[in-house]
């Protein structure tokens, strides 16, 4: 039986077999490309242990989430853990947000189409203005300028309240320190400006992890085309293969 249980709650179990191993696999990749590397280990582990392609494939990407879980979080990084557990059951209010401002915009300007119906609106609502000067229209105005200003309210109430846990968002454990970083799309190269590419803890290149350039393949030609700089890099793929000198042979095999 294959049972993973994620950080806070989402559950996915069932017999690991040929039909369901490829979607065990794609749900362990997008928690690996997601930087989830606790949960992914778990199942990249169990492909490992049942098919020996997986195993040979899967090498770079299990060590890869063993060196990230040896590394404890530090104290200050600890709360956006925390805060990231909240997101993913709580996140979606935030988008609330923008849904209640923009309800709020609209609302607005079918209240307030010029000024003198501003004024009129205005004195309405305090009472001084006349009920039989004020047309069904003016009415349909005073509701919707109400309406609006209610949607303010919330709109700034969800912010600042998701405030302390937004700050999270989009932050990713650096696949070679463990410190979170803002993300950065590993496929779009910057070399005219290579430090926007750089954790800003470790100064490592490409700090997000990616299952295709960190796989064998990636590795591979990462080496061969020589894309960063830092001279880790190279090192730790020797290890790597040094350590697992049967699955990278066999990985060679397969090539076209």
């Amino acid at each position: 039986m294959l049972f993973l249980k994620r950080k806070k709650g989402d559950i996915i179990y069932g017999n690991l077999s040929k039909d369901n191993s490829d979607f065990y696999f794609d749900t362990a990749l997008k928690m690996y490309n997601q930087a989830d590397y606790e949960n992914a280990l778990i199942v990249f582990e169990r492909l490992a242990e049942y098919n020996d392609d997986y195993r040979i494939m899967l090498v770079p990407h299990i060590e890869k989430c063993r060196h990230i879980e040896n590394i404890a979080p530090a104290e200050k990084d600890k709360i956006h853990f925390v805060n990231q557990i909240i997101l993913k059951k709580y996140g979606w209010i935030d988008y609330i947000k923008y849904v209640t401002g923009l309800f709020s915009v609209v609302l607005l300007i079918t209240a307030l189409p010029n000024i003198t119906t501003f004024r009129k609106i205005l004195v309405a609502v305090g009472g001084a203005y006349p009920p039989n000067q004020t047309s069904y229209s003016d009415y349909f105005r005073i509701f919707n300028f109400i309406l609006a200003i209610c949607f303010v309210i919330i709109t700034i109430i969800i912010h600042f309240f998701l405030r302390k846990y937004t700050v999270s968002k989009n932050l990713v454990r650096c696949k070679y320190c463990g410190k979170y970083i803002y993300y950065i799309d590993p496929n779009i190269p910057r070399l005219a400006s290579a430090i926007a590419n750089n954790c800003r803890y470790c100064g490592r290149m490409y700090p997000v992890p990616d299952f295709y350039w960190d796989s064998w393949e990636g590795l591979e030609y990462i080496k061969q085309q020589n894309s960063v700089p830092e001279p880790e890099f190279y090192s730790e793929f020797e290890k790597l293969k040094q350590n697992y000198p049967k699955e990278y042979m066999e990985w060679r095999k397969n090539l076209p």
